[in-house]
């Protein structure tokens, strides 16, 4: 099964995503700090969120109104999209978006080598079904989704697209919480979706600190994403507060890697490195007290001594009443030629 997203083969390696999001609040030369900043912590790709409010394609006119001033104010036009993934890109970075209308998934397609369909839109169906006809890889974000809804989402993506489920679509176990209490995080939920509808799966973290990314890896996430700040402190905006910041995101990207090849493989075998320790720490038959040639073995003649060099412990009762054919001293391991 061949899943990636650019370069990043999800099947033996994780994908850390900053989400940027909004973080910069409609300030472009800030959104640019940010993606240079998420270049130094070793994360392979950023993510920003394109919506067009100001063009009734994203919220209702009918609510808050200081709420539809401030998203408008966050908004960014088509050409900065693409110089920030030219910035993106410059700096080793995968470049993703959320498309949260229709015709942003146009403008997108070309830009991003993949689609995230955030967890609001799991019922949006007419974007569900634009973006799998785009033939990309699909981030599909489960928050708030029931097992229902995400089934009849993955129903539309395989009709609208010829690739196959398993090569495009990672299922994102999200908690739509903001932040998420520890208690409410959910973890299982990786497994029982990746079991259940035998798909990939990653995290989006909405949790305050790092190590739900540590546990989600542990689990098998194959994608991680955070929400990533340039600065936590004194911030109004909400989604600050459970971001992290270039330092904590350093370490989710070390602690992601590391704890992913510390998983290994889905087997249980003697791993190469323990071959000599097999030997120095099994045990072999060996003569309890001092034993003459010729003496009949008994089970009382034998204790079972490291290493294992000698007759395997399983041979106990096969070698009583064995002869010996010379002399064997207490503490020393029994051999197969030390016997008639």
């Amino acid at each position: 099964m061949a899943l990636k997203i650019g370069n990043i083969d999800l099947n033996h390696d994780i994908l850390v995503v900053a989400e940027i999001g909004v973080n910069h609040e409609g300030n472009y030369d800030l959104a640019e700090l940010m993606v240079n900043e998420v270049a130094s912590t070793g994360a392979q790709a950023v993510k920003f969120q394109t919506y067009y409010a100001s063009e009734n394609k994203y919220l209702s006119t009918s609510i808050d109104q200081a709420r539809i001033k401030r998203t408008i104010s966050y908004e960014f036009k088509e050409e900065q999209f693409q110089r920030l993934s030219e910035l993106s890109k410059s700096n080793g970075l995968l470049f993703l978006s959320t498309a949260f209308d229709l015709e942003s998934v146009d403008m997108l397609n070309n830009l991003c080598p993949a689609f995230k369909i955030s967890s609001g839109d799991l019922t949006f169906y007419p974007l569900i079904e634009k973006i799998a006809s785009k033939e990309k890889p699909i981030i599909l974000s489960t928050g708030m989704g029931t097992e229902q809804e995400i089934a009849k989402a993955l129903t539309i993506i395989e009709k609208s697209s010829t690739r196959p489920l398993n090569e495009t679509v990672i299922l994102l176990h999200c908690v739509s919480a903001y932040p998420c209490p520890p208690d409410a995080a959910n973890m299982n939920s990786i497994s029982y979706l990746k079991d259940h509808f035998g798909l990939s799966v990653g995290y989006s973290d909405h949790t305050l600190g790092t190590l739900a990314c540590e546990v989600a890896v542990s689990l098998g996430a194959c994608i991680i994403e955070k929400h990533f700040t340039y600065r936590k402190e004194n911030q109004t905006f909400r989604d600050h507060q459970l971001s992290a910041d270039k330092k904590d995101f350093a370490l989710i990207v070390a602690q992601a890697h590391k704890v992913r090849s510390m998983m290994g493989i889905y087997n249980k075998k003697r791993n190469v490195i323990e071959e000599s320790n097999a030997v120095e720490m099994r045990r072999s038959i060996g003569a309890f007290t001092d034993l003459k040639t010729g003496h009949i073995l008994k089970r009382e003649d034998m204790t079972f001594l490291r290493p294992a060099i000698g007759l395997s412990t399983d041979r106990v009762n096969e070698i009583v009443g064995k002869r010996l054919r010379r002399n064997v001293d207490g503490g020393c391991i029994i051999r197969i030629e030390d016997l008639e």
